[in-house]
């Protein structure tokens, strides 16, 4: 009895250790390939963390596993979890995947002056949720990040002193 607990302990030690070892390895050729093709940087670490997190996963649930636990029940109440997680934070995930794009093509930077909409003025400040424009006036818009990548996005010229 207690050699087979053992040897089940054993076994799940050796594929969560080798799962673990196989999402650094993993994560930072990911990494380095991203870096070589001039990925944006915050783009780069989010998407390497992902890839680890769902290596690591896969280490766990593969331990698990070897140590007889229905790993098929515990992968549907997760697929539960994620998916009321998901429309939770649907508009969350919508601005972040919008910003995503905007960071990967960089049709603007912060500094420039942009019209997107109705909406122009300088860019003040680029994150993953919101984009935050400094209008002529003096005013500041602050527009989610799926409004921009769903419209039309003008880069216009530096005005002339």
């Amino acid at each position: 009895m207690f050699g087979t607990i053992a040897l089940h302990l054993t076994l799940a030690v050796i594929v969560a250790g080798g799962g673990f070892a196989l999402a650094s390895v993993a994560s930072s050729l990911v990494g380095d390939e991203l870096h070589r093709r001039g990925t944006d940087p915050d783009l780069r670490v989010h998407a390497v963390a992902i890839l680890e997190s769902v290596f690591r996963l896969g280490a766990a649930l593969a331990a698990l596993a070897v140590l007889g636990v229905p790993v098929a029940q515990l992968v549907g109440l997760l697929a539960l979890t994620t998916a009321v997680g998901a429309y939770a934070g649907r508009d969350v995930l919508r601005d972040g995947m919008a910003g995503a794009w905007l960071f990967q093509t960089r049709p603007f930077r912060t500094g420039d002056r942009v019209q997107i909409g109705d909406t122009v003025g300088v860019v003040k400040t680029l994150t993953w949720l919101a984009i935050t424009i400094t209008q002529d006036d003096g005013g500041q818009v602050t527009i989610p990040t799926h409004l921009v990548s769903g419209g039309s996005i003008r880069v216009l010229p530096k005005p002339t002193p």
